[in-house]
């Protein structure tokens, strides 16, 4: 009974730090026939001018996503910031004001790399930021999102980014959500991801449409679980 206690505790305060700071998510099993059945109906879209943009991979957020999920994401997104390095595509480090700077991880890795530091004060990373600003500049049309949460900030970033003008895609081991807090599965944002943007299984399918120029149509997804 106690532990019952202490857990609700602990998971109402969780609640209340991440509603405070405007950033939650969930995970949810998906089953592999939904995934193919979301995918079979999306045509992945053509390859346009690109820009990264890292979102809230602060150690606040992390601690509360699975650590083996975190553990197989963390060097898929090193590859996408290698690769921006190597097709000299910009890079943009959204992080959430006051709490903390991106994970060391990534910053070992961002060291080495010309890329921008964006603080920002709600979930959408394009509000009172400047991000369209400097996404404009460079000309950029599609954006690479990677980040937390999956079901939060990752997805009122992308959903910033459509009304903004810009084509969004990303791959389901380069976002990340915590295990479930709040009753909107998982599957969902990934119907939503599937359905306005180009949604990848793998950070390497996502790298094989990003060095094609032709224009790529069918399912990309082959199985995918959370654990």
């Amino acid at each position: 009974f106690m532990t019952t206690i202490i857990n609700g505790i602990h998971r109402s305060i969780l609640s209340v730090a991440i509603a405070t700071a405007m950033a939650c998510g969930n995970r949810a099993n998906i089953e592999r026939k939904e995934q193919e059945n979301v995918m079979d109906m999306v045509p992945i879209k053509q390859k346009k001018p690109l820009a990264i943009v890292v979102i809230d991979m602060q150690d606040f957020f992390l601690e509360s996503v699975n650590p083996r999920e975190l553990e197989s994401e963390l060097p898929n997104q090193i590859k996408i910031l290698e690769y921006a390095q190597e097709n000299s595509i910009p890079i943009y480090v959204l992080e959430y004001s006051g709490l903390g700077g991106t994970t060391e991880r990534l910053q070992k890795v961002l060291h080495n790399l010309p890329y921008q530091t964006i603080l920002k004060t709600s979930s959408d990373g394009f509000l009172n930021t400047g991000l369209n600003d400097l996404l404009r500049v460079n000309n950029v049309e599609q954006i690479i999102l990677m980040g937390a949460y999956a079901s939060h900030c990752v997805l009122a970033t992308a959903r910033g980014a459509l009304e903004h003008g810009y084509s969004i895609a990303t791959s389901l081991d380069l976002i990340q959500d915590p295990p479930p807090l709040w009753p909107h599965p998982m599957d969902e944002s990934v119907k939503w991801y599937a359905s306005q943007g180009n949604l990848f299984l793998s950070v390497d399918d996502l790298i094989t449409y990003l060095d094609s120029d032709a224009l790529k149509m069918g399912n990309v997804f082959s199985s995918f679980s959370c654990e």
